[in-house]
């Protein structure tokens, strides 16, 4: 079971949610709505927290979240659950790989352990340490919306159940 702070609820949770669902759907070619993406960042942020809560084996919590990530973008832009679930695995891959990349080099090159990063006291060194990840996502994000382009408004649905 970890708990989570909330100032890094704030501010790594729900950031890092926003950019997993805005890349994601970039990423697959839908052009998600930024009130929507919003509304998503909130819902998973605390998704995330109560998941986090259960005290479950390495991974599953990982898997539950971006099942749940699947069905709110599925509902929220009207997609197909499986474009959905490509689109969030893909994002989820990108934040593993840019968590991984970037936590190793703070360890190493710090005198941080996980423990310490991850200890309720420290909240405000947490969201540091996941800001790298969290940018990485919105650089991904924004090349992506480069390409494909973002919504401020538009139709209620960009797709179909």
């Amino acid at each position: 079971m970890e708990k989570v702070p909330f100032l890094a609820l704030l501010f790594h949770s729900f950031p890092e949610s926003v950019f997993l669902g805005v890349a994601g759907l970039l990423f697959v070619g839908v052009r998600p709505r930024l009130d929507r993406a919003i509304l998503f960042g909130i819902v998973q942020a605390v998704s995330a927290y109560a998941v986090r809560l259960l005290d479950l084996p390495l991974g599953y919590h990982t898997m539950i979240l971006v099942v749940l990530a699947s069905v709110y973008t599925s509902l929220l832009y009207g997609i197909r659950f499986r474009k959905s679930l490509v689109a969030l695995i893909l994002s989820f891959l990108l934040l593993i790989i840019a968590e991984a990349f970037f936590v190793t080099l703070v360890l190493n090159y710090t005198t941080l352990t996980v423990e310490t990063i991850m200890a309720p006291e420290n909240a405000m060194i947490r969201v540091l340490v996941a800001l790298p990840q969290i940018l990485t996502l919105a650089l991904a994000s924004f090349a992506a919306w480069r390409i494909r382009g973002f919504h401020l408004s538009g139709p209620r649905f960009t797709g179909r159940f």
